[in-house]
């Protein structure tokens, strides 16, 4: 049916048009033309592989991911940095609670061990003389003291040895070995006291469980003491020494962590700097300035702790543990006195073993019994006169040696004096015995009176508390000034990563609210 065109120029309905090539199947072309039929046969050459799109990575991407790698790593560091005074604190800890007690508690057990064979070659030396008995009264008395002391210090040495083996065992040989003392020394006083013995010349009965007492004492207890005292020194010393050098690995792995971490904040800053063209991103250069901060601070923290704990261990605690032990050693040496005026027979002996622990205080080297108390005089004249010049080793010449805090010195040097006083009060007491006048030999030994040995004695011992005594305050000081910057150092690595985590995460994100 024609079509016809109307006025308008526009073809009425039904009104033939131009035929147009490919109408009825031209649907989807664009052009109108039919699509040619699919060939059934093979393609004349290789098909073509459509090119594979490359991943571009965006700018969020990038910025989501960088973040992401700055946000761990200073996770990380803020996590190294606050392990470092916490296991530090611990340190501490068992410093103060455990390590230095173990050292106190053994060097007082080996001092009242000993102070109690002292004791009762003392009661046994004053016999049932009447004018002693007043010096007998305080024997005992002291007597009864060092029982006392021992069972303290033997409960805390228990508490404080943990699972130290070697500690342990000598415990253990005390502990066996203790009972049987004083079951001897109470056999060999009253023993001696039925006897009514003269001063100076006990009863044989009393004498031969002495003599059974006090070897125990110098061959078994006392030597296990001392082995308490190295093996707690020697735990001490190599907990200094790995914790030392923790510290000193830990603050290099800080340090690289803390630079690596800073590497990674400022390649961010500049990506966001050149990306954006802005100078600076005010949040991520914050939390740059911050890690800076927590690193210096640890860094600086560590390096600290290592010294206060040299401070601790060896310019303090070295000093007390040489100390305490030549207080030990000294009451040993007063002991082999009153030991050599009860038993004439030993007297050879204990005169020797009176040397050797003077010799263990103060070492004069080519010096004998006989010149040993004229040459540590000389010895110490020739300090006064150069503080350099220090003749004698032992566990003196240890301390005149580390003289390092207020006051030390002077103590000291009055512990020094007053042994020289002490070694020439042996002297006239071994002179006395040696011209035969044994009771005078007694009461100068024993006396308490200004000037006799027993006086001289205290005043040394006296002197030694006090230089002890300051040592032990600047340990205390060193502890505690080592544990309060641990605190403040906690503190501010972690507000200090807190805020550069939130700083981080403020700077990218309002970079990234540009893109939505």
């Amino acid at each position: 049916m024609a079509g016809t065109i109307t006025a308008g120029g526009k073809r009425a309905a039904g009104a033939p048009g131009p035929r147009v090539r490919g109408a009825a199947s031209g649907a989807g072309d664009p052009a109108g033309a039919a699509p040619p039929p699919a060939s059934t046969s093979a393609p004349d050459g290789p098909r073509r592989r459509r090119p594979r799109r490359e991943r571009h990575w965006t700018v969020p991407a990038v910025l989501r991911a960088a973040l992401t790698g700055c946000l761990a790593l200073t996770l990380a560091l803020g996590a190294l940095c606050a392990a470092i005074p916490l296991h530090t604190s611990g340190s501490w800890s068992s410093i103060q609670q455990r390590l230095a007690p173990q050292v106190r508690h053994a060097s007082g057990l080996y001092l009242a061990l000993t102070d109690m064979d002292a004791e009762t070659a003392n009661i046994l030396v004053f016999g049932d003389a009447k004018d002693l008995s007043a010096n007998r009264a305080q024997a005992v008395k002291l007597y009864a003291k060092d029982r006392d002391a021992v069972s303290t210090e033997l409960q805390g040495a228990t508490r404080s040895a943990g699972n130290d083996a070697s500690a342990q065992a000598a415990l253990v040989q005390i502990l066996d070995g203790l009972g049987q003392y004083e079951e001897l020394a109470s056999r060999a006083t009253s023993l001696n006291d039925q006897a009514n013995a003269l001063a100076g010349h006990p009863a044989p009965a009393a004498l031969t469980a002495y003599r059974q007492a006090t070897d125990l004492m110098r061959e078994s207890l006392l030597p296990s003491a001392n082995k308490l005292i190295d093996a707690n020194n020697t735990t001490f010393t190599a907990t200094y020494d790995d914790e030392r050098g923790l510290l000193s690995d830990l603050r290099w792995a800080a340090l690289g962590l803390g630079v690596l971490t800073l590497a990674a904040l400022v390649a961010l800053q500049l990506f966001i700097t050149r990306r954006f063209r802005r100078v600076i991103n005010p949040a991520l250069a914050a939390a740059t300035l911050l890690c800076v901060t927590v690193i210096g601070t640890v860094v600086t923290m560590a390096g600290d702790e290592q010294q206060q704990l040299g401070v601790a261990r060896h310019d303090a605690f070295d000093s007390v543990v040489a100390l305490s032990a030549a207080r030990a050693v000294g009451y040993d040496a007063n002991a082999d006195e009153s030991r050599n005026l009860l038993d004439p027979q030993r007297s050879g002996d204990y005169s020797d073993a009176f040397f050797e622990k003077s010799q263990k205080i103060a070492d004069i080297d080519g010096s004998s019994l006989q010149t040993y108390s004229s040459d540590i005089a000389s010895a110490q004249r020739a300090y006064l006169a150069d503080h350099n010049d220090v003749r004698f080793t032992g566990y003196l010449g240890t301390e005149f040696r580390n003289i390092t805090f207020p006051g030390e010195r002077s103590a000291a040097e009055r512990a020094l004096s007053a042994w020289v006083g002490y070694e020439r009060a042996d002297h006239t007491t071994r002179g006395y015995a040696t011209d035969g006048r044994l009771d005078q030999a007694i009461r100068f030994n024993t006396s308490w009176d200004k000037g006799g040995s027993n006086y001289t004695f205290q005043q040394w011992d006296d002197a030694m508390k006090d230089d002890i005594a300051i040592n032990d305050r600047a340990f205390g000081a060193a502890v505690s000034n080592g544990r309060s910057e641990l605190d403040s150092a906690l503190v501010l690595v972690v507000a200090g990563t807190a805020l550069a985590l939130g700083l981080a995460v403020l700077g990218v994100r309002l970079r990234l609210r540009e893109f939505s």
